[in-house]
């Protein structure tokens, strides 16, 4: 099913998944999730706690945000259809945190 996201859902698991991203970051990756409207099992997939490591959680994380922006099933990374200005938003903060580098 189908339901309105609630960011307050999402948001915990954005901040684990990229937890050296700014709030500034974390604000624009919310923003774009804004209204959106995603099945409930995705929803699921995202919860925070899971200590599945950051590379699979960064993965899950651009794999719902795949899902939020095309309604495609997610498949645990970019959609192609997903523009390069939304991956910034994940990869960038990604990067920094694999490469141990603090904003």
């Amino acid at each position: 099913m189908r339901r309105p996201l609630d960011i307050a859902t999402i948001e915990p698991f954005v901040r684990e998944a990229l937890p050296l991203a700014t709030d500034a970051e974390i604000a624009a990756i919310l923003d774009r999730l804004g209204g959106r409207v995603v099945r409930q099992e995705e929803v699921a997939r995202v919860r925070p706690g899971q200590r599945l490591g950051a590379r699979i959680t960064v993965a899950l994380l651009r794999g719902f945000l795949s899902h939020a922006i095309t309604s495609r099933p997610a498949r645990g990374d970019w959609d192609d259809a997903v523009g390069s200005h939304v991956r910034r938003l994940v990869d960038i903060p990604a990067a920094r945190e694999a490469a141990g580098n603090v904003p």
